[in-house]
């Protein structure tokens, strides 16, 4: 959902970081053609310089001007007041709530989102970026490594995510919802917990019956209830979010 604020998607932001490091173009692009952004961007930080890799990531998922801001996103803080949880590196929601007058009283990434229930009020304004932040390398998850370590058994983001699975009911704006590492853990989870909230996602409507219905398969197996929607997806997802607040919904 960032993409409409004029920040790259995972594969655009690896392939141009691809233009900074002396690495086989070729491979770089039969990986990100496979979805496989972890092994890519393995590759680019193997084959240049870390603070240079460091200074592309900060570079191209960073927001400084909120004019810049648009689409779907903007009407999160209207429905969504309270509590915020991602996966992306970038500022954009920090910047949008600040620009709405209701900024987020704590933005806890990497290993501060343990914080969270110490912190938990009522009343306050939390971000919680499961992934960390592209300001700081401290807690950022992007390699594999920091991949293997953020959901390593005894990790900080695996125990947060379990607790805030079982006790909210999450919407997934944005995702994939493949078979990626929060997939399989909260597949673990709702196989361990039968009795958690359910969980929905707005998803683009799979091409045909067969895989629409091997989709819901996959997901509600994992407690999570697909919404389908067509293309175009920032205005499908604008309608779907107004239905929303219509409604009067707060989550």
């Amino acid at each position: 959902m960032s993409v409409t604020s004029g920040l790259p998607t995972w594969a655009q932001f690896l392939v141009r970081t691809g233009q900074y490091a002396q690495c086989d173009p070729s491979e770089l692009d039969q990986l990100v053609s496979s979805s496989a952004f972890e092994e890519a961007a393995d590759l680019l930080a193997d084959h240049m310089p870390q603070a240079l890799f460091a200074e592309r990531v900060e570079h191209n998922l960073r927001i400084d001007n909120v004019d810049s801001l648009g689409g779907s996103v903007c009407l999160l803080p209207n429905l969504f007041p309270n509590l915020v949880v991602t996966i992306n590196l970038d500022n954009v929601l920090e910047n949008l709530y600040y620009w709405y007058e209701i900024p987020f009283a704590h933005t806890l990434s990497g290993r501060d989102i343990a914080r969270y229930r110490q912190l938990k009020n009522p009343k306050g304004r939390f971000l919680i970026k499961l992934h960390g932040d592209c300001n700081d390398q401290q807690g950022r998850v992007l390699l594999s490594r920091e991949y293997d370590e953020a959901y390593a058994e005894d990790s900080s983001i695996r125990e947060e995510i379990a607790l805030l699975y079982r006790n909210n009911s999450v919407l997934f704006l944005g995702c994939s919802l493949g078979p990626d590492r929060i997939v399989r853990l909260v597949h673990e989870i709702a196989g361990e917990d039968l009795n958690m909230p359910k969980h929905f996602a707005f998803l683009e409507n799979p091409v045909n019956d067969d895989h629409r219905l091997a989709r819901e398969s996959f997901l509600t197996e994992r407690g999570i209830f697909p919404i389908w929607y067509e293309l175009p997806h920032d205005e499908s997802i604008t309608a779907l979010l107004d239905g929303l607040e219509v409604d009067g919904t707060r989550w």
